[in-house]
């Protein structure tokens, strides 16, 4: 045992045992609401006009993009403190925490001014009107300047679940998106006497929902993790251990990556056809969506099984859950 788990064995929790079904459906459910904050921008401007639809498209491609990118420390990060924790590495796993939170809080700092100093040169990639950039140059400013946000938020995620917790993420999720949507509500379309602002609205909406729930998953993190994350690791990167976290984040997220960028070059080519064709892309995109979460969920949710016994150094039982989603492919076809 090295020296650091001799250090914090006596300040060690239980971590929750788990079943594929078990971390799956949390998993789920927490995906669907996430792909929720960026419908119900769509489907509540809708109601102003086509051209803020098409803005706020356009911004939230660019912004999801950036999101894939966050999401590529976080899908590594799981299996890690996965396999920390199967191997009973409890320490080891809170320092592996703290340095994925710090690189991935320097990389969405880096982002999010990227967002707000370079998105006149972003848009320049879409063929859009002077309106709907204006708009879409207002959603980038503020939704996209609080990236870092859901650059940590991506962070935690992943190590709450890994110790067990799946449950506690929706609850997050779902609390954001009700504090959307009530947000819409009031800024978009002007409720108790409030401004009509419109994609500024939906844009001020989503950073305070992002950041109540940015502090909501970090005290939930902190009551979750089976040793305490202290303050100095932080500082103490893990470099050795970030490394294998891209190892591992990069080639399971290179696929999202190339579908992202797909959809980017298809949404280039229908901005030639005006307005109402941008319009109608994401309408049909948002509705798209929906049917990928379900594969999505089972597939992160055998990722952190098998890396869990593979931490515990039983093969044996990680080879039998790697193939244990097969009962469900029926689902995965219909889905």
């Amino acid at each position: 045992m090295s020296l650091s788990q001799e250090n914090g064995s006596n300040q060690v929790k239980n971590v929750k045992t788990m079943t594929v079904f078990v971390i799956t459906w949390p998993i789920f459910i927490e995906m669907l609401f996430h792909i929720l904050m960026g419908s119900v921008d769509t489907f509540m401007l809708s109601h102003v006009s086509d051209e803020v639809v098409s803005a706020v498209g356009v911004s939230r491609q660019l912004i999801e993009f950036t999101i894939i990118l966050f999401n590529l420390l976080g899908l590594g990060v799981g299996v890690i403190i996965a396999q920390l924790l199967g191997a009973q590495k409890h320490v080891d796993a809170s320092r592996v925490t703290a340095s994925a939170l710090t690189f991935n809080l320097v990389f969405g700092l880096t982002l999010s001014l990227m967002f707000i100093m370079s998105r006149d040169f972003l848009l320049s990639f879409y063929h859009i009107t002077p309106t709907i950039k204006k708009n879409a140059e207002i959603y980038m400013m503020l939704a996209g300047g609080s990236l870092f946000l859901e650059a940590l938020m991506l962070t935690a995620g992943p190590v709450i679940r890994s110790h067990g917790y799946t449950k506690d993420t929706i609850i997050v999720g779902i609390g954001m998106n009700i504090l959307h949507v009530v947000g819409n509500a009031l800024l978009i379309y002007g409720w108790f006497g409030l401004p009509q602002m419109g994609v500024a609205g939906a844009a001020i909406s989503t950073v305070v929902s992002r950041a109540v729930a940015c502090i909501w998953i970090f005290i939930l993190l902190y009551k979750r993790v089976s040793a305490p994350i202290r303050i100095q690791y932080y500082v103490q990167l893990q470099w050795s251990k970030l490394v294998a976290i891209l190892k591992i984040g990069i080639p399971a997220g290179l696929e999202w990556l190339s579908y992202q960028l797909s959809q980017m070059m298809v949404t280039r080519f229908v901005s030639f056809m005006g307005t109402t064709a941008i319009a109608t892309h994401f309408y049909t995109n948002t509705i798209v969506h929906f049917f990928m979460v379900f594969g999505m969920a089972v597939g992160e949710g055998t990722e952190i099984i098998v890396a869990r016994l593979i931490g515990a150094g039983d093969k044996e039982k990680a080879f039998y859950n790697r193939h244990f989603p097969r009962k469900w492919w029926g689902c995965l076809f219909f889905s």
